[in-house]
């Protein structure tokens, strides 16, 4: 599990294989991200021990509660990670750009590229409705309350829904992750 947060497969190619987590299925770093990296390691050795120990300590440990709870390639586990790892990739880029100014200017274009690419994702092509439970909030405003209905949910998640879009008071939602009910409600345990 813990070589599964390293895996060129989850860091550069398909990341976090859950939607709700990685909906664009990329990996957690660009792929012009691979030769900044390899540089970056290279030049670590140029930073001062205190430096240089911080970051890769920092790399190496960042993985350890994903690895310790059996997912590995946990995006939101792993997140971490990306600071040590943006360091490195930034030591690269200034490699580059101390020996060759436009092939320096090329990869920060790349990056920007990129950049520009995952924010029109994101504002146009983001599939938010379905990610973020609008089909529930779309059922529980559908349930009549006077109606006696027995509701599957088995992990409180259409109740939470009902709660936020009915504005239950806490107390009354408390009661009802006890008793399961809510009024004529049932919130059964499938």
């Amino acid at each position: 599990e813990y070589l599964q947060a390293f895996s060129p497969q989850f860091l550069f190619i398909s990341g976090d294989h859950n939607p709700l987590l990685n909906p664009w299925s990329r990996g957690q770093l660009p792929l012009i991200f691979t030769p900044l990296l390899i540089l970056g390691f290279y030049q670590l050795r140029h930073l001062k021990v205190s430096s240089r120990l911080l970051i890769l300590s920092w790399l190496l440990l960042a993985p350890l509660p994903s690895a310790l709870a059996g997912q590995g390639n946990h995006a939101v586990r792993n997140s971490p990670m990306l600071i040590p790892l943006i360091l490195i990739a930034a030591l690269g880029t200034t490699t580059i750009f101390s020996k060759h100014k436009l092939v320096g200017f090329l990869v920060i274009g790349l990056v920007i590229f990129n950049s520009l690419s995952f924010w029109r994702f994101y504002t146009r092509n983001y599939p938010s409705a379905q990610l973020w439970g609008q089909s529930q909030r779309d059922f529980v405003n559908r349930l009549d309350p006077s109606q006696f209905l027995i509701i599957p949910d088995k992990f409180y998640v259409n109740l939470a829904y009902y709660a936020f879009e009915f504005r239950l008071d806490p107390r009354q939602l408390q009661q009802a992750i006890v008793t399961r009910r809510l009024g004529n409600l049932y919130f059964a345990d499938e």
